[in-house]
C-alpha cells in the first residue's frame, strides 16, 4: 500500500513539473511576420507583417484612404473653409472609389538627375534634405496650374503615414489612378531602423485625363518639373 502511495506521488510530481516546464507562450510559427522586439521570447515579441510584392502598393492606399476620410467629413471641412468653391472641389475629391479599379504606376529619378540636381548648389543644405524637399514639392507644382481653390481643397486634405519596411532602398513616388478621373501622389522615403515615411496628395492637371501610358506620364511629368531623368512603370 504504502509502495503505491510513493509511486502515484511521483508521478503527480513529474506532471507537475513537466507542465510548469513547458513553453505555454510559444511564439506560432509563420512566414507572414517578422520578430522585431523580444527575439525568440514569445510573450514580449512584437511583429510586423513580411514586406509582400503589393505591399508598398497597399500602405499607399491605405494613406489615400485617411485623405478621402477627411473628404467626407464635413466638419472638418467647414471648419477648414467657408469657401463654397474650395468646398465643392472638396466633394468631388471625396468621391474617389479607392478600393477599386484603379491604376499605380511607379516613379523615379534616375542617378543622372541626382548628380544633375546637385552640381553647383549651395552647400549649407545637406543632398538628402535638398531631394527630399524637392520631390516633395512636385505634386505642388503641378496643382498650382489648377488654380488656388484646388490647390488649397488640396492642402487640406494631405496626410501622411509612418511604418515599417525592410525593401525599400531609395525614395520613389507611386501615382494612383482611379476609375472617377481622381489622381493621387504617394511620396516614399526610407528612414533608418526600416521605418518608411508617406506623405499622400491629390493631383490635379486638366491634361491628367488623357494620359494612359507610362510613356505618356513620363513625358508630362519631364515638362512639368523641367527633368527628363524619370524613370516611369506600371505596377498593377
Amino acid at each position: 500500500m504504502k509502495n503505491n502511495l510513493f509511486v502515484m506521488c511521483g508521478v503527480i510530481a513529474l506532471s507537475v513539473l513537466s507542465v510548469g516546464c513547458s513553453p505555454r507562450h510559444a511564439p506560432k510559427e509563420t512566414s507572414s511576420v517578422i520578430g522585431v522586439i523580444g527575439g525568440s521570447d514569445g510573450p514580449t515579441s512584437i511583429y510586423v507583417q513580411e514586406d509582400t510584392s503589393d505591399f508598398l502598393l497597399q500602405r499607399g492606399l491605405e494613406v489615400i484612404e485617411k485623405m478621402c476620410i477627411l473628404a467626407k467629413d464635413s466638419t472638418y471641412i467647414h471648419y477648414c473653409t467657408q469657401n463654397a468653391d474650395i468646398i465643392s472641389r472638396v466633394k468631388h475629391l471625396a468621391s474617389c472609389h479607392y478600393h477599386s479599379g484603379y491604376k499605380v504606376f511607379e516613379i523615379v529619378f534616375s542617378p543622372a538627375f541626382l548628380k544633375k540636381k546637385m552640381t553647383g548648389r549651395n552647400k549649407e543644405t545637406s543632398d538628402k534634405l535638398f531631394f527630399e524637399r524637392f520631390c516633395q514639392s512636385i505634386p505642388m507644382w503641378i496643382n498650382a496650374y489648377a488654380g488656388s481653390a484646388n490647390v488649397a481643397a488640396i492642402s487640406m486634405l494631405a496626410c501622411e503615414e509612418v511604418f515599417h519596411c525592410h525593401t525599400l532602398a531609395h525614395p520613389c513616388f507611386y501615382l494612383y489612378r482611379f476609375e472617377q478621373g481622381i489622381d493621387c501622389m504617394v511620396w516614399f522615403v526610407p528612414r533608418k531602423e526600416s521605418i518608411v515615411q508617406s506623405y499622400a496628395t491629390f493631383l490635379v492637371h486638366e491634361r491628367l485625363a488623357d494620359l494612359k501610358t507610362a510613356n505618356e506620364l513620363k513625358a508630362f511629368f519631364s515638362e512639368m518639373i523641367g527633368v527628363a531623368e524619370i524613370e516611369v512603370k506600371e505596377i498593377n
